[in-house]
């Protein structure tokens, strides 16, 4: 018996066609096996044809796979046919899996690691006017910040004054 395309026959012979499993596939007839599915690819079904590759989002490092695995929380997967997840650089972050890139840090927060999956509040003393930064800027003297997640510093008001650097309060002026 000849197989079909999907099927196999390993035994001369045979009577029977076998289809093939999960991550493997056969595009030809009359074959003798089925071919695993490469890595960054998969099968999901019985009796395929053709092997699909993984979506953007996704990867498979292993060959003969029925599924791929999706990014995960701090890493993204730009493209088709991935192999690997590649991380989020420090200034960057995904909170989700399964994405196709990274989101920058918002003003007010900052991300000093590769691989974040969240964003951290600079703190009070502390503020940052841009986005997809990696450090808070400290409050200069004269200055403070009074809030978590900043995005400006503010000067000391009149009878007031701060010497220090990083303050979230300035301090009263005495006579």
């Amino acid at each position: 018996m000849r197989a079909n395309p999907g099927y196999f026959v390993d035994i001369e012979g045979s009577d029977k066609q076998f289809a093939c499993v999960r991550g493997t596939y056969q595009p030809n007839d009359a074959a003798e096996t089925c071919w695993w599915a490469d890595e960054g690819h998969h099968v999901p079904d019985i009796k395929a044809t053709e092997q699909l590759a993984c979506e953007a989002g996704s990867f498979q490092p292993l060959p003969g796979q029925s599924t791929c695995r999706d990014a995960k929380p701090g890493f993204y997967v730009a493209g088709t046919q991935a192999t690997t997840q590649t991380a989020c650089l420090a200034g960057t972050f995904q909170d989700l899996p399964g994405q196709t890139t990274c989101l920058d840090a918002k003003p007010g927060y900052y991300v000093e690691t590769d691989a974040a999956d969240k964003q951290l509040a600079c703190s009070e003393g502390f503020f940052q006017p841009l986005s997809g930064k990696t450090t808070c800027k400290p409050a200069l003297p004269g200055f403070f910040v009074g809030a978590t997640q900043a995005i400006n510093q503010e000067a000391c008001s009149e009878g007031s004054f701060q010497p220090n650097a990083g303050a979230s309060t300035c301090l009263e002026a005495r006579p």
